[in-house]
């Protein structure tokens, strides 16, 4: 930092010294280690290698601090001058050093007027569409009002490639204005605030680029950001391909270059004139999930991932933002291996809670004390971890307005429930005057009066008919599939004499609230109320009373226990929907679920527990006395109950049991309730060592977050588990799913080895689908043989290979011997491939001991791991390596 900036620095640094005086002067530790450890136990996530980036040694090397981690550095301010004993500067004085320090942008001149005209037209539509909800929320102040006046930014938590967090929380802004030009893959559930996310940001930066500002003001240096905003849905579903897709939007309403047939990425060279100098394309692709097959979202994620490691992608001349419901990894790797940072969106916490309630109600009266009322309806329903999902947060918040005086719902369910009811009673009198416009229109005939009557009847039943065409089928025409369907059971008589048949249905369908037509087609205003509809209709078909000893009850609660899988989240939901309709029916599946021996009946118990279903306090008391014997799953389920009795419960394990993991798993779910608790007893057991808080999951569904990180159940047969878990029952025809099986198998230990032992995976594969296993030989095969992969999957596939037999193994033996004694790797690659060749058997160990010899006595290799290699030769204990999975070095503790 140069200039004014040198005056934060030397504010910062000085502050800094006399806290450490003070502190050695008392006896008491004193680093910044330590700094970090005491902010975090006040709930400000700031790592002590971003203090270390705004106070270097040398004072040029300095980096400002964001103006958006200004409360951050208040917050290191305050605590400094506490442990100096001294009163700490006037926050003003502190927020203008930091915005004094911010390097200065050379903004390019206004780019409107040298705008090519189809790219204003581009931005026009989308900084239009930036102020739309991206669902409907009907009624309701918040509602009214424009999404830039009522939207709140969320985080997004980086994760590393094994899931884990890397470094505090930032804003998709932040993300895109930093040094790092990676491309963001950011995963969330249902109603977390992605597709808002998306229209915001397209939103901002069309609308400051019209305005006038070249960058949109997130670029870093001259770099400004030219949005490009798609569903994933538009650019699976069009004929002509990605690239087409893509070439359409860009010059929609303008004659493309002649060659139109060439690749996205070579017509964005065509765009130059008029553009900000160093520009960068930001490609943002909304809702992968909501492409419906995973052979399209497959070839879609091939298409993103090709154009990410393009010559564009690289350079950081395009950039690609994509969100997505959670993915199994193997889906997710397509984007991690083209080098993606892999995010999660963070839902609200109570200080944003606070401020969308403002923003919603109004901060003048009477809103102001609208939003205190609606808080406070809040809390007394122990809606806290419903309402930090940003969607139901709205809902909720538009059934307080439509009944203020009558309380909010205690579950999510019972909030879903009753913004249908307001929904259907707000438009009662549009719908009665399209049935009485129908009856007028089909005159005297009687079939046709026959035909209104019966949607009049059945008019909730055709809406489920509806969403369950919408979570089944690929890009399906609600509104023909609804005619289809009262024509098999009306006849179609109705079509020719009532004139205006199908537009008088589909109106009628959105008067449900739930649908809403747009530009001529029927859609649901947000996938997770077609969900709830399809669950009600499994519900529905399911017998009216329980039966534990029936065959259809057993086939359909060992769909709903498993942890994977297509069929498994759509049953849940079904006997959630189950549970409420039925609750003494409830109370004897739970006593049938807790007498189970399976982990899988309690997993299922615990599900409706934390789901709000109908239970007793003896229910909850037996789940929560088994879970010692329970696997991770069944532990998060504990962080969405409000019950006191959970955080009792978990606080004694986490401090009183003699299991390890027992303690660790308690803590975990134990931060999610008790935050100041969990840390206390944190800090008891390692002192030294910095909490990072607890790791949510999905707040809308209750899921664990093991569903997409672990397929199989232990206690299952191996094989039966493997088809099971993917949604098969018939053991050899898996459909979509076969490429899927194939990958997980060759994708390495991180994939399989903690969920099935590789031989007994290979032995149930070549007896019971042969098929699959010489597709995996054959794969495993090319991985090991081709340069283009990895030495990490390249001696992950040899090892792997052994396990098929054949006359794999001189093949093996020259290709391990060939990364083994190759001066190009890294020391940890060349020593796992000798140590793998080892393992071939004594004709191969006399040669894998020469080449880590090599490399003990090698003056290049560094001193630590010469150590290692010769502590290894020598027999000692000295670490093996096994290589993490990004193939960067040992895993640690090794």
């Amino acid at each position: 930092m140069e200039g004014r900036g040198h005056d934060l620095y030397a504010e910062l640094r000085g502050l800094e010294r006399r806290a450490r005086a003070r502190r050695a002067a008392l006896g008491l530790p004193w680093s910044r280690r330590e700094a970090q450890k005491e902010l975090a136990r006040r709930n400000v996530q700031l790592d002590g290698r971003r203090i270390s980036d705004w106070l270097p040694e040398d004072p040029l090397d300095a980096s400002a601090p964001r103006l958006a981690g200004e409360a951050k550095v208040w917050a290191l301010v305050q605590l400094w001058a506490k442990w100096a004993e001294e009163a700490p500067p006037p926050r003003r004085f502190i927020a203008g050093l930091i915005e004094a320090a911010q390097p200065v942008r050379h903004v390019a001149a206004p780019a409107t007027a040298a705008l090519p005209a189809h790219l204003m037209s581009l931005f026009e539509e989308q900084a239009e569409r930036g102020e739309v909800w991206p669902y409907a929320i009907h009624s309701g102040t918040g509602a009214r009002r424009s999404l830039s006046a009522v939207y709140i930014r969320q985080a997004l938590t980086p994760r590393g490639r094994s899931g884990s967090r890397e470094e505090a929380a930032s804003t998709v802004e932040e993300f895109l204005s930093s040094s790092d030009a990676r491309h963001l893959f950011i995963e969330a559930g249902p109603g977390s605030g992605k597709s808002t996310m998306m229209a915001r940001l397209a939103g901002h930066l069309s609308r400051r680029l019209l305005d006038g500002g070249a960058g949109a003001g997130t670029g870093t240096g001259q770099n400004g950001q030219l949005p490009l905003w798609a569903t994933a849905a538009q650019l699976a579903s069009d004929a002509d391909g990605v690239d087409q897709a893509l070439t359409k939007m860009l010059f929609r309403g303008a004659q493309p270059p002649e060659d139109q047939n060439r690749r996205f990425t070579a017509m964005l060279e065509e765009i130059e004139t008029g553009l900000p100098p160093g520009h960068t394309w930001l490609l943002l692709v909304d809702g992968l999930d909501e492409v419906p097959t995973q052979q399209e979202r497959a070839r879609l994620a091939r298409h993103l991932a090709t154009l990410a490691t393009s010559q564009a992608g690289s350079s950081g001349r395009m950039r690609i933002v994509l969100t997505c419901r959670p993915l199994h990894r193997v889906e997710r790797a397509y984007f991690t291996d083209a080098g993606f940072q892999h995010c999660r969106v963070a839902p609200f916490d109570r200080a944003q809670l606070e401020e969308f309630a403002l923003r919603w109600f109004g901060e003048d009266e009477p809103g102001r004390a609208q939003a205190a009322r609606y808080l406070h309806q809040v809390d007394e329903a122990r809606l806290e971890e419903v309402t930090a999902v940003p969607l139901l947060a709205a809902v909720a918040a538009a059934v307080f307005e439509a009944w203020p005086e009558k309380g909010l719902p205690h579950n999510h369910h019972a909030l879903l429930e009753q913004y249908r009811a307001y929904l259907t009673g707000a438009k009662a009198h549009q719908r009665e005057g399209l049935f009485r416009q129908l009856v007028t229109n089909a005159g005297h005939d009687q079939e046709a009066l026959r035909a209104v009557e019966f949607l009049r009847n059945h008019l909730e039943e055709l809406l489920r008919h509806a969403a369950i065409e919408a979570v089944t089928q690929a890009s399906p025409d609600l509104r023909a599939s609804a005619l289809d369907w009262l024509s098999g059971r009306v006849g179609a008589r109705a079509r020719t004499v009532i004139p205006g048949w199908g537009e008088q249905v589909a109106s009628l369908m959105t008067t449900s609230g739930l649908i809403v037509d747009s530009e001529g087609s029927l859609a649901f205003l947000h996938a997770s109320f077609a969900e709830h509809l399809a669950a009600e209709a499994a519900a529905l078909s399911l017998p009216s009373r329980f039966d534990g000893a029936s065959r259809q009850w057993q086939d359909f609660t060992h769909d709903a226990a498993r942890l994977g899988g297509p069929k498994a989240r759509p049953a849940r939901a079904a006997l959630l929907h189950y549970a409420h309709r039925h609750p003494r029916d409830a109370l004897e599946i739970l006593d049938w679920l807790q007498r189970g021996r399976s982990e899988e009946h309690h997993f299922l118990a615990g599900f409706l527990l934390a789901k709000g279903s109908p239970h007793t306090a003896d229910h909850l008391d037996t789940y929560l006395a088994k879970l010692p014997d329970l696997s991770a799953p069944s532990w998060q389920l504990t962080q969405h109950m409000s019950d006191p009795r959970v955080t009792r419960a978990l606080r004694s394990y986490a401090e009183t049991s003699p299991e390890e993991q027992v303690r660790q798993s308690a803590l975990e779910a134990l931060a999610v309730h008790d935050p100041a608790a969990a840390r206390m007893i944190a800090d008891r057991r390692q002192p030294t060592a910095a909490y990072d808080g607890p790791e949510r999951v999905d707040r809308w569904d209750a899921e664990p977050s093991t569903v997409e990180d672990s397929w199989l159940v232990a206690s299952a047969p191996v094989i039966q588990a493997l088809l099971d878990t993917l949604g098969d029952d018939t053991r050899h025809d898996l459909g979509e799913y076969d490429h899927l099986v194939c990958m997980l198998i060759c994708s390495g230990p991180d994939a399989l080895d903690s969920l099935i032992p590789r031989s007994m995976l290979v032995q149930a594969l070549q007896r019971d689908l042969p098929s699959w296993a010489e597709h995996a030989e054959d794969h495993l095969l090319h991985i090991m043989n081709s340069t283009a992969h990895t030495p990490e999957a390249r001696i992950d596939a040899a090892e792997f290979l052994l396990e098929f037999g054949g006359d794999h193994q001189p093949r093996i033996a020259a290709v391990l011997g060939f990364l083994a004694s190759d001066p190009e790797l890294s020391i940890d690659n060349r020593w796992a491939a000798a140590e793998a060749l080892a393992e071939l058997g004594a004709p191969h160990r006399a040669q894998a001991r020469q080449f880590v010899h090599q490399m003990a006595t090698d003056p290049t290799t560094p001193a630590y791991q010469r150590y290692e290699l010769t502590a290894y030769l020598a027999g000692t204990e000295a670490p093996t390596p096994r290589l993490d999975a990004s193939g960067s070095g040992p895993l640690p503790g090794r």
